[in-house]
Order: C-alpha cells, then structure tokens, then sequence
C-alpha cells in the first residue's frame, strides 16, 4: 500500500454505494464509505472510496462531477476481491476542483486526451529492477503506521550526502533524516517556518540555514563522527565499492 502525495483525476461516474463498515474504523468509530468512479487515463476507471469525513465531499463532487479534481494523501491498495488498485481517503486527504485555466487542469487535460498508457505508475522495487527502467519514482510514499493517528503528515529532513575531510583523506558519508534532524540542532522539519520568539522576525529556518553555512565556511573547525563503513573488493582484494553510512553526530570534541 501506498500514500499519493498528489492524484489528478477527472470525476465520471458517481454511485451512491454508502454503507458503514465496522471492519475500517478510526478512532474506535464505525466510518461512513462512499464509492465513486474516477477517470485519469481515458476510458480507464478507478474506484475511489471516500472513508469517515472525506465522505462529506460527495455533494460538491456530484455538482462537478465533469471538472478536474485534484486530491492529495490517498491510499492505493489492491482490492482483495477484483485484485484491483483502489484509491482509498486517509485522516490526512484533501480534494481542490480546479478552475478550467488552471496550470494543473491545462496540463492534465493536454495528458488526457493524448490517452497516454499511465500518468500515474505504481510499482514495487523487485518489478522496477526487472524492468530496468531509468526515471524517478517521486511522490509515492509508504504508509508510516508508527505516525497514526495523528491528523496532519509530518515533514522530514531530505537525506544528504556528507563529505568529510581528514588530513587529506576525504570520503562520502550518507546521512539519514534523523540524523540531518539532530545535526541541525534537533530543530524538526514542521518548525522551519516557525518564529523563535512570536514579536521577532527570526525563524527556525534562519537558524538551520546559519549552521548549515558555518559548517560549510568553518574550515578549522573539527567534529567526531561515528561512522559504519560497507566495502566489496574483488579477488585482489581492490575495493570495487565502498559506501560509508554516518552512525552519529557529536559537534563538542
């Protein structure tokens, strides 16, 4: 299962299938589901499912059922009867019917009547090694359980790659989000924007941005890293990959 960051689709057919389902609930309650019909490759449907408060959506989704719709943090799951990819409404979804200029709708519609094969791919990382494809595959998210059941999707620092320097000697270090988290004064992500006393005009992000340029510019400062090391050699023991995955941050030596 995955969460789509974004989904454009156009609405074709709405069925007023509504039920209430004990076997989904959140929050120990029973959720309101209605099932719609979108289109975003042409005369190719998906069955979308409005769970709990997405369902309040219906009304304005049938009075602009020929517009464009933009949605935001579905779930795409495969239907356990039919086998296929349903689109399903999170605490987090969102819906905006978008205006017929519109940079976003122009695009979908130029995308549209190309009946191009698939504006939106989903695959799993075993097929897309098989296929070896070359692109991206952005915006697909796997669902975090540990984030539930908060009502809003966190933000994360990017990955980055670190280079380190040592009496000449200089490698690559890979960094994870959590880590990106505690270099940067274990200030989160969701706070960036965020002012640091309410009347000044300082925010969080100002001050991620200051050291992240004093540990670029400072070059007589020094820093411990904890640093796990992964090397493949061949039979001559020459090292035909060396990656180097950074364990922990102390900036007080």
């Amino acid at each position: 299962m995955y969460i789509l960051n974004k989904y454009f689709c156009k609405i074709t057919v709405i069925s007023f299938k509504i039920f209430s389902e004990s076997v989904y609930s959140y929050k120990g309650e029973k959720q309101r589901k209605i099932i719609l019909t979108v289109e975003q490759i042409r005369d190719q449907h998906f069955l979308m499912v409005l769970w709990g408060a997405g369902a309040a959506w219906c009304p304005q989704l049938q009075r602009k059922k020929d517009h464009i719709w933009e949605f935001k943090y579905l779930l795409a799951q495969r239907s356990s009867i039919s086998g296929d990819i349903e689109l399903h409404t999170t605490p987090w979804s969102s819906c905006e019917c978008l205006f017929d200029d519109d940079k976003r709708a122009v695009e979908f519609k130029e995308k549209f009547q190309k009946s191009e094969k698939s504006l939106m791919k989903m695959t799993n990382l075993s097929t897309h090694l098989e296929e070896k494809c070359s692109g991206e595959i952005n915006k697909i998210y796997k669902q975090c359980l540990s984030c539930l059941p908060f009502n809003k999707v966190r933000k994360f620092y990017r990955p980055a790659l670190m280079t380190a320097e040592d009496k000449g000697c200089e490698i690559c270090i890979q960094v994870v989000s959590e880590l990106m988290e505690k270099i940067f004064l274990n200030i989160p992500a969701d706070w960036l924007n965020r002012f640091i006393v309410p009347p000044s005009d300082t925010t969080y992000g100002m001050i991620v941005a200051d050291l992240c340029h004093s540990l670029l510019t400072d070059t007589e400062a020094s820093y411990l890293l904890d640093v796990r090391s992964h090397f493949v050699l061949d039979e001559n023991s020459y090292p035909l990959q060396q990656d180097f995955f950074l364990l922990d941050f102390h900036p007080d030596l």
